[in-house]
């Protein structure tokens, strides 16, 4: 797929998502910023981005992080083809389900961030704690784990603008595209990651806690929608 082509499904993904998770970009800007300060005088730090979708948090970490290595874990053939003909060399797509045995078994050891957006809501509380095991183990000290997205039950106003394309419509358009019809295929036979735990900020904070993380703070909130960053401790 040519890189203009992936390009137009990405900014349309962008807008859809916007429907759903509120004041994204801003969200995006918070861990940008954060890593960016995690990774300062380093040369060529490795960051970890956790269900990355078509790597739009991947991408703008690469962009403001010069010179990290961004490994983006995403398990869905469809959101890995776009993005690796959209990202190009700035990101590495690794097509792995974050939590699932042997994950993270290809990782460098001495991680200087973990990042996620929208996506660590599927797991259950169980599979979260051992996913945030994981990342504390696999950070260096003083390594950055940031997490955005939206916690807890469903707000009774949702942030819900009718101008924005709806989660299925792009998916639709999606699957009736052309040069995606290989990564559908695939996608048929891919593990399913879906549903939502409602688990809250403070949920989350407890895991990050019971991990051994430390200064573990919803540093940024808005209603439903938060950044959670922690760290290891030195």
């Amino acid at each position: 797929m040519e890189q203009e082509l992936a390009a137009g499904w990405v900014e349309r993904w962008d807008a859809q998502q916007e429907r759903y998770a509120h004041r994204r970009e801003e969200r995006f800007a918070v861990i940008v910023d954060l890593v960016r300060r995690a990774t300062a005088g380093d040369r060529a730090p490795v960051v970890l981005d956790l269900g990355a979708g078509p790597g739009s948090l991947a991408a703008r970490v690469a962009d403001g992080v010069p010179g990290s290595r961004v490994l983006a874990f995403e398990c869905d053939p469809v959101l890995v083809a776009i993005g690796r003909s959209w990202c190009g060399d700035r990101v590495e797509f690794v097509e792995e389900v974050v939590g699932a045995p042997g994950w993270s078994s290809t990782i460098p050891a001495g991680v200087a961030a973990a990042v996620s957006s929208t996506a660590l809501h599927y797991p259950s509380l169980q599979q979260l704690r051992s996913i945030y095991a994981d990342v504390h183990r696999l950070l260096r000290p003083g390594g950055l784990m940031a997490n955005a997205d939206h916690f807890g039950p469903p707000d009774r106003t949702p942030h819900d603008p009718a101008h924005l394309e709806p989660w299925h419509s792009w998916w639709r358009s999606a699957a009736d595209a052309p040069e995606l019809a290989e990564a559908f295929t695939l996608r048929r036979s891919a593990p399913a990651v879906n549903g939502d735990n409602r688990l809250t900020v403070q949920d989350h904070a407890e895991a990050l806690t019971a991990a051994r993380f430390v200064e573990v703070e919803a540093i940024w909130r808005d209603g439903r929608s938060a950044v959670i960053a922690a760290r290891r401790p030195h």
